[in-house]
């Protein structure tokens, strides 16, 4: 299924890419790491992937009914109450906004992409502190390969936005 490439010396799995039917959330990722992936959910939204030692990946889309911005999704999340979920972080942009922190006792990531037709997509991300440095590493690797335009996955440990190879905004959780 991975396809081996060479960089710098090292063997670095190429990229998976996923398009979701239903709202067309395209999500990259190198599928070294997230290796399960789990069915799909009936109503076609998104597709969630697993890997052994506890990470979960989710790609999915949902229609902007509440007629959210960036700014008000931070704002509402930052006044969530949900014991165990804590954001370190934010950031939001014209189109997007990225949260990070802990929830549950996981680092998360997640990053959503509102549309101009109507639909939000999300790409939610979150593993254990304890295998930070392998996702860390995969995520170097696969931010650094030329197929990472708009890649997801070069977001994650670091805060780190990949887009067309290029880093936009950096900051790190703290776990």
């Amino acid at each position: 299924m991975a396809v081996a490439l060479i960089a710098a010396g090292s063997a670095v799995a190429a990229p998976f890419t996923n398009t979701d039917a239903r709202f067309g959330t395209v999500c990259t990722f190198p599928d070294e790491i997230f290796t399960d992936r789990q069915p799909e959910p009936d109503n076609g939204d998104g597709q969630q992937w697993l890997t052994a030692d506890g990470a979960s990946l989710i790609c999915s889309g949902i229609f902007n009914v509440s007629d959210d911005t960036p700014k008000s999704f931070v704002t509402a999340e930052r006044a969530s109450k949900e014991a165990g979920y804590e954001i370190s972080c934010s950031k939001t942009g014209k189109n997007w906004a990225v949260l990070s922190g802990l929830k549950d006792g996981k680092i998360f990531y997640e990053r959503r992409l509102f549309g101009k037709d109507g639909v939000i997509r999300t790409v939610w991300i979150d593993y254990p502190p304890a295998v930070k440095a392998k996702i860390r590493s995969a995520g170097r690797r696969h931010c650094r390969q030329p197929q990472s335009t708009l890649s997801i996955f070069g977001h994650i440990p670091e805060k780190v936005l990949c887009a067309n190879g290029r880093r936009i905004y950096r900051k790190r959780v703290r776990a």
